[in-house]
């Protein structure tokens, strides 16, 4: 819900440049990021191998990195009885 409300209110602030936002439950980040037209662009990272760009920085930021601490629950599946 963060990514959904949240988002829009830092991308409004002009002086923002990055955001990032790490999903705590799985394996998925995102990055948003302003180009040199000063639009915002975004990548998002659901593989664990995955960097992302944060140009505006002049790096990037290694999804491993982000979870190297964190266990992941596996989710539950859901079941249709029949």
């Amino acid at each position: 819900m963060d990514r959904l409300f949240t988002l829009e209110e830092y991308k409004a602030i002009e002086a923002m440049d990055s955001i990032v936002f790490v999903d705590p439950g799985r394996i998925e980040a995102g990055s948003w990021f302003r180009d040199a037209q000063r639009s915002w662009q975004s990548e998002i990272a659901s593989a664990p191998a995955r960097t992302l760009a944060m140009p505006g920085l002049g790096t990037g930021l290694a999804v491993p990195a982000l979870y190297e601490r964190v266990e992941i629950a596996p989710r539950s599946r859901l079941v249709w009885e029949t």
